[in-house]
């Protein structure tokens, strides 16, 4: 994943990438589509289909969640606007903090969805701050670990390191 998101990087123009937020309608279309059409299309699909309540919530949760790193990669082999495929995921990614739960709020509690499933969200926001918490570590650790950070890049040693280190936090985190 690290090596396709770096080969992206590399095929960004920034003066394109900077002009989607300076006229950003595509990014608009792109959040209305992301934070208002997607979930409601998934709560009325679940209800069409007449799911089991588990999996309309599954349905409905994953209708709430932004896009990411798989749409760039589509772009790119389609020869899309990848820009603004990137543009799209660094605002949907930056709404999603605030979005992505109210639309769980309102499609999946105040809906009544989630009445026969029981939902722990205290423990999903308990993961995601663990989550943030380690990469927090990850990052004072390499940080202490070397002066310049960008300059381990060019040892490959150095980099294998790196990996198993923060494969090894991966999975002590589980």
């Amino acid at each position: 994943m690290f090596f396709l998101m770096l080969g992206l990087g590399v095929t960004v123009d920034l003066p394109h990438f900077k002009q989607h937020f300076q006229t950003p309608k595509g990014i608009l279309i792109g959040l209305f589509s992301q934070f208002a059409a997607m979930p409601a299309i998934a709560y009325c699909i679940s209800y069409l289909y007449d799911l089991q309540p588990l999996h309309k919530v599954a349905l409905v949760m994953t209708g709430c969640c932004p896009g990411g790193a798989m749409s760039n990669i589509l772009c790119f082999f389609a020869r899309a606007d990848l820009d603004l495929s990137i543009a799209m995921t660094t605002a949907s990614s930056i709404g999603s903090v605030v979005l992505m739960p109210m639309n769980i709020f309102i499609y999946v509690q105040m809906t009544g969805l989630a009445d026969e499933v029981k939902i722990d969200f205290v423990s999903i926001g308990e993961a995601g701050r663990g989550t943030i918490s380690k990469g927090r570590q990850l990052h004072s650790t390499i940080s202490n670990d070397s002066d310049d950070f960008c300059s381990s890049f060019r040892s490959p040693p150095q980099v294998y390191r790196q990996l198993w280190w923060f494969l090894g936090l991966l999975v002590a985190s589980a």
